[in-house]
């Protein structure tokens, strides 16, 4: 076995890494931040691919954006493959992440991001990358809405 690639038990990051991952990303950004908001991250890590999700969220539930990156294998040159480990790759996809969450702030929060996978080149690899601004309480009313008007038909 590849002492570079984790075997399939291995937890590529830990909660606990993620957990202070998100507290320097607070730090760092906290003069972006409103009140209340609350920053996370999840990763996956697969033979495949790896994933990360930061979600920028209000404690009110109103607002959420969602930003996602994924390193799929195939997308990259082989020798950056055997050069990385899963780990590196997914911390990459995280400072990507972080990358385009500081973009946002400093666009005063006007940039809107694509809902398709697209693919960016950054540093020695490519990443597919989507963000979903999302209103949960107004999804959730409209879902209603459409759940009632549907059953009065």
């Amino acid at each position: 076995m590849d002492e570079n690639k984790p075997s399939s038990s291995e937890v590529v990051v830990r909660k606990a890494a993620l957990r202070r991952i998100e507290d320097r990303l607070k730090t760092r950004l906290r003069a972006y931040f409103r009140p209340g908001e609350r920053l996370s991250l999840t990763v996956e890590d697969e033979k495949d691919f790896v994933y990360a999700q930061m979600s920028l969220q209000s404690p009110d539930g109103e607002f959420r954006l969602d930003l996602e990156a994924a390193m799929i294998v195939q997308d990259q040159d082989r020798r950056f493959v055997s050069a990385t480990t899963s780990r590196a790759r997914v911390l990459g996809a995280i400072e990507f992440l972080s990358e385009k969450l500081e973009e946002y702030f400093r666009s005063q929060r006007r940039i809107r991001f694509h809902i398709d996978w697209r693919l960016y080149p950054f540093k020695a690899a490519t990443v597919r990358f989507r963000g979903r601004l999302r209103h949960p309480e107004l999804e959730e009313r409209a879902d209603e809405w459409l759940d009632t008007n549907e059953e009065s038909t």
